[in-house]
């Protein structure tokens, strides 16, 4: 409340398996395999693809105003950069982004 009052613009990362208390003005989302999620709306949601166990197509009817795939950085990550796009050709509602921090070398 001390930031809101103070006109402090907030915004969060989330991995969505608590709900987001009120007055956050950005959520983004960024689920992982294997989790209960509790979160079902927010300002994006971006899922790192491909992983096992954790299906993109799942979130298309929670309430999210982007919806992003970023490919799997690993030893695959020409093949999984050509599955993201694929991915995103089949499903419009979904953009391509990029883990910028890991091309930066940011870990």
């Amino acid at each position: 409340k001390a930031l809101k009052k103070a006109k402090i613009y907030i915004a969060i990362e989330t991995n969505g398996t608590l709900k987001a208390p009120q007055g956050i003005d950005w959520i983004c989302m960024s689920p992982k395999a294997n989790t209960t999620i509790e979160l079902t709306e927010g300002s994006e949601i971006k899922v790192i693809y491909p992983q096992e166990n954790l299906n993109p197509i799942d979130f298309n009817n929670m309430n999210f105003t982007n919806y992003y795939i970023q490919p799997l950085d690993s030893e695959d990550y020409v093949t999984n950069v050509s599955k993201s796009v694929k991915f995103c050709m089949q499903h419009p509602n979904w953009k391509l982004s990029l883990q910028t921090h890991k091309i930066l070398g940011i870990r």
